[in-house]
């Protein structure tokens, strides 16, 4: 029978280790199966993120041999294909602070995300007791920015904010931006655009890893273009 060899980024909050796991092989299972038969099987103390495994929650995010997936939905057959080996090195998502394992804080980014307002602000023709009205174009403008589940995976292949994790906005979160300041139901978009500017938002080198990432399909250098453009944010 044939063996994964993986190798786990530890953390206890005080001291880093890699340990080595190994587990058989078996097909057409997912990267959370073999994380989670490590944990009931060898490691009790093995701590990792998941919660709904339908890749709605964006709880489980980990990088695997140096690139970040969703380890609900991701196959364990395409990513042994993808790097032709059985060594697999998982680590916590990078560009956040670990927490035990592979388990990372989301506080720091939560307070972040605040900073663009990443709520609707209505115009004067809807309100919640009458509603509001919205062309099917106009909806699809933004129907795929909204189907972020914000799962950290764009953020954690950033090279930007790798390198700059001050003031400097996450992907996911000029998607946010963009999924109101482009919405036809909310009247901010100038402010926002505003805010995604003190974000730094012209400091993105365009390398493109948070849209070919993304687990949703989500094209987030599409609506960092959108935000530098300005268009009809008015």
């Amino acid at each position: 029978m044939e063996t994964i060899f993986c190798k786990i980024k530890r953390f206890d909050g005080i001291n880093t280790w890699y340990q080595d796991y190994q587990v058989p092989y078996e097909k057409g299972k997912t990267v959370v199966w073999l994380l989670t038969k490590i944990r009931e099987e060898q490691d009790v103390t093995l701590s990792f993120s998941v919660s709904c495994l339908h890749a709605v929650c964006g709880a489980c995010g980990v990088r695997i041999n140096g690139s970040s997936y969703l380890t609900c939905s991701t196959p364990l057959d395409r990513v042994l294909e993808t790097f032709k080996t059985k060594v697999l090195t998982f680590e916590p998502l990078a560009n956040f602070r670990p927490i035990k394992d592979l388990v990372v804080e989301w506080e720091p980014k939560v307070k972040k995300m605040e900073t663009i307002t990443p709520w609707m602000e209505p115009t004067a023709a809807g309100s919640k007791g009458k509603g509001f009205k919205q062309s099917t174009k106009e909806f699809k403008k933004i129907s795929s920015a909204i189907d972020c589940i914000l799962c950290g995976v764009c953020s954690s292949e950033c090279q930007q904010l790798s390198m700059n994790d001050g003031t400097y906005l996450d992907p996911y979160m000029f998607n946010k931006a963009y999924r109101f300041a482009a919405d036809t139901r909310d009247k901010e978009g100038l402010k926002r655009m505003a805010q995604t500017v003190r974000g730094e938002l012209w400091k993105c080198v365009n390398c493109m890893r948070c849209t070919s990432s993304c687990p949703k399909g989500i094209d987030v250098a599409e609506a960092i273009s959108y935000l530098r453009s300005g268009h009809n944010c008015s």
